[in-house]
């Protein structure tokens, strides 16, 4: 997606983040991209203020989640289109999500630096597992502290008498563990590209506020685009014929 609108972050090969944060540019599909992931994540989903993207709220919301990318077909040139791109988003069903309020100077699209892949590889032992989950949670946490909005948060409903800040941390801890959990689980390993899975932040705001000439968008299943390939393609054939 980032190369497909030349949104290509300016980071040196030399560095060794832990949490990478991209503030812009700002394109219309990285809100849409969000309200899709956190719609499809409802029925595992941890929320601290009102998820729903068509729900008007003084607020910014950040989705929280493991998230792997595939092409749009066999290779990734075919997920770069003119003016847009296509991708296949995975979110594996056993792992949470979770949706907080942050402030307006929040990135845009954050993640995790470590893949799934080098988690799995470089924990090979009981004793090297545990601390990757640690620096994980750490490295999370710090990140969600500077940019959650506290005076706006909202207890889960489903949460005990414990304050948010200890709520929070069990969110995140679970969302790591689940996340490393997937060692073990083959279907998913075969499945995900493990290369390109890993945490990810996406912000997002009001569904109605974003438009293009006029026109809500709308987010298109995978056959859809499919099928609208096959017809440019169709009509380009036709204007050389």
């Amino acid at each position: 997606m980032l190369s497909a609108l030349e949104q290509l972050p300016m980071i040196p090969r030399t560095e060794h983040p832990a949490i990478v944060m991209c503030y812009g540019p700002f394109a219309p599909g990285d809100y849409l991209l969000a309200h899709h992931l956190t719609e499809s994540a409802y029925p595992r989903l941890i929320s601290f203020c009102n998820p729903e993207p068509t729900t008007s709220a003084p607020y910014l919301r950040l989705l929280v989640s493991l998230v792997g990318i595939k092409p749009f077909r066999s290779t990734w040139a075919s997920s770069r289109r003119p003016d847009e791109g296509r991708l296949h988003y995975q979110m594996p069903d056993g792992v949470p999500a979770i949706v907080l309020p942050v402030r307006a100077g929040a990135p845009l699209i954050s993640w995790h630096a470590t893949t799934l892949k080098d988690a799995f590889d470089n924990s090979s032992s009981s004793d090297s597992a545990r601390e990757w989950q640690i620096r994980a949670r750490q490295d999370i946490f710090a990140f969600l502290e500077q940019v959650i909005d506290w005076q706006v948060v909202q207890m889960p409903n489903f949460s005990k008498a414990v304050d948010v800040y200890t709520m929070l941390q069990a969110a995140v801890g679970l969302l790591v563990a689940s996340s490393y959990a997937l060692k073990d689980n083959k279907k998913v390993k075969k499945t995900l590209d493990l290369e390109r899975s890993g945490i990810v932040f996406l912000r997002y705001g009001n569904q109605e506020l974003f438009k293009k000439n006029g026109k809500n968008w709308k987010w298109k299943k995978p056959e859809d685009l499919e099928a609208e390939l096959e017809a440019e393609k169709k009509s380009k054939w036709q204007e050389k014929s």
